[in-house]
This record gives C-alpha cells, structure tokens and sequence, in this order.
C-alpha cells in the first residue's frame, strides 16, 4: 500500500441517520452511477480499486474509484468506507458497510447531474468537485484540493463579488418574517 495522494473518508453512520437502512448492493450502486454518467456525456470511465488498511484498527478495506472524462476534462470520484456504527459499540462494534456508500454516492451524483437535465450547468460544471488535479502522488479531486489549502482561497470574500448596488444586502444571520434581511 504505497503513499496517497489525499486519505480515505471514512464516515461512521449511527442508527437512524440518514442511508441508515441502505441494502443496495455496492456493485450495483456502482454501476448505476456508470450509467449515469455516461447517460450525461462522460466517457473513458476507469473503475479503480486499492487495498487500504484503516486506522487504528487495521481493517483491510478497497477503496472504490471512478475515473472519466467529458469533453476532454478529467474526473475523479473516490468513494467514502463507511461503517454502520451502532448504538452499543461494545456488544456490536462498527461494522464496514459499503452499500451506504454507494446509495450515498449514488444520490449525491444524480442530484448534482440534475443541473444539467434542467440546463442551469453543463453536467461537467456540476461535477467540478471532482475535476481532477495532478499532484506527486496521483490525481486528485478538485475539493481535495481546496481542502488541502485552503489559504489558496484566502483572497476571497463575500465584498468580492460584484453585485449591482441596488440589490447587494449583507446578511449577517438575520431575517424577517417576510424573508428580507435585516440590518
């Protein structure tokens, strides 16, 4: 197991949380999201999977990956390990459940594909999250990226943006009945 570009998610979902009751297959979660992906455009999709060993445990896990293009632009999708983590560890410790994973990617893949279908983004301005970036240790996604350093983003704030006087309001929290800022 050599050195990664970014660590795995590994994400514990607690009894009655959300995807809690997932029972579909990974493979075939895996497979719908293919679909859908060549369904908006992508293509030279990879399916890629490496062994990890989970701290501190050391559970051996494979982590799941998709690779495409669309339009020439690469894309990287690396699924979260997830673990159903229930309510008294010591009689039932977390245990690896990789169809919450794949139901979770899944829906949050065809929910950003939706801009496309009602022509607010092209499908690959919906996907920007996972744009892949070149680094020393291997491609990596836009949002691993800018999780990694965020000081590339310290230039930014809400001033920046450009909006037409008339209609630039800050919001500091607070908002009347009506739904309008208040000062």
């Amino acid at each position: 197991m050599e050195s990664r570009a970014v660590a795995p998610r590994i994400v514990e979902i607690r009894e009655g949380m959300p995807y809690w009751s997932a029972d579909t297959p990974f493979q075939k979660s895996y497979h719908e999201i293919m679909l859908l992906l060549e369904k908006h455009g992508a293509n030279r999709i990879l399916q890629d999977k490496e062994k990890y060993r989970v701290p501190p445990k050391g559970d051996e896990v494979d982590i799941y990956r998709l690779g495409f293009t669309m339009k020439g632009t690469p894309y990287i999708i690396e699924f979260p390990i997830t673990y159903r983590a229930y309510k008294n560890p010591k009689v039932n410790p977390p245990k690896l459940d990789m169809r919450i994973s794949g139901r979770v990617m899944y829906h949050l893949i065809k929910a950003l594909l939706v801009n496309e279908e009602i022509n607010f983004l092209s499908a690959g301005q919906a996907l920007t999250m996972f744009m892949a970036l070149p680094s020393a240790r291997g491609p990596i996604a836009l949002k691993d990226a800018v999780e990694q350093n965020p000081k590339a983003l310290a230039f930014f704030s809400p001033e920046a943006i450009p909006l037409p006087a008339a209609r630039a309001e800050r919001y500091d929290g607070a908002i009347d009945a009506e739904y309008r800022v208040v000062p």
